[in-house]
C-alpha cells in the first residue's frame, strides 16, 4: 500500500486447510523490516488456527527498454517499448519530455507513443515504473533525434 493509502495488493488469501489458516485475528507484529507475523482463529492441523508470516515488498520495480537509448524518429511521434518487473505488481509505466508524467500502455510489457512537435529536432524522454506499493524504479533516459 502506498503511504497515502492507495494502491494496495492482496498478499495472501486465508482459505483454510492444513497449511493455511482462516480468519486472521491478531494484530500483525513486525519482526524485521517488511516481515510480519500473526495468527488465525481457525484452520491448520487441529483446526485451532495457525501462526503465519507475511513478507512485503522492499524492492523497487525494474524497468527495461527494448532497443538502444539513442534513437531516431520520423513524423510527429517517437515510439518506445520495453518491459517492467516487480516482486509484487507493476502499477504503471510513465514517460515525460517536460515536467508532467503520462501513462504508457501496458505494465509488464509496455509501449509509449511520445508526441513530438514538428519543429523539434531532438527530444529527451524520461521513463519510470511505479509498483503497487508506491516504489519507483530508476529513471531511464532516451535521447532521440529527428531522422527526416
Amino acid at each position: 500500500m502506498a503511504k497515502d493509502g492507495s494502491s494496495f495488493a492482496v498478499l495472501h488469501q486465508f482459505e483454510g486447510g492444513l497449511d493455511n489458516g482462516v480468519q486472521p485475528a491478531s494484530p500483525l507484529i513486525e519482526t524485521a523490516p517488511g516481515v510480519f507475523h500473526g495468527t488465525t482463529i481457525a484452520g491448520g492441523t487441529n483446526a485451532n488456527g495457525v501462526v503465519f508470516r507475511l513478507a512485503t515488498t522492499v524492492e523497487a520495480p525494474i524497468l527495461t527498454l527494448s532497443g538502444p537509448r539513442r534513437v531516431t524518429f520520423r513524423g510527429s511521434s517517437l515510439r518506445l517499448r520495453g518491459a517492467a518487473a516487480d516482486d509484487l505488481r507493476v502499477e504503471r509505466v510513465e514517460f515525460t519530455t517536460k515536467k508532467r508524467y503520462q501513462a504508457a500502455q501496458g505494465t509488464t510489457a509496455w509501449k509509449a507513443r511520445v508526441p513530438v512537435k514538428p519543429t523539434v529536432s531532438r527530444v529527451k524522454v524520461r521513463l519510470r515504473a511505479l509498483d503497487n506499493d508506491g516504489q519507483l524504479s530508476g529513471i531511464l533516459t532516451v535521447r532521440a533525434r529527428r531522422a527526416d
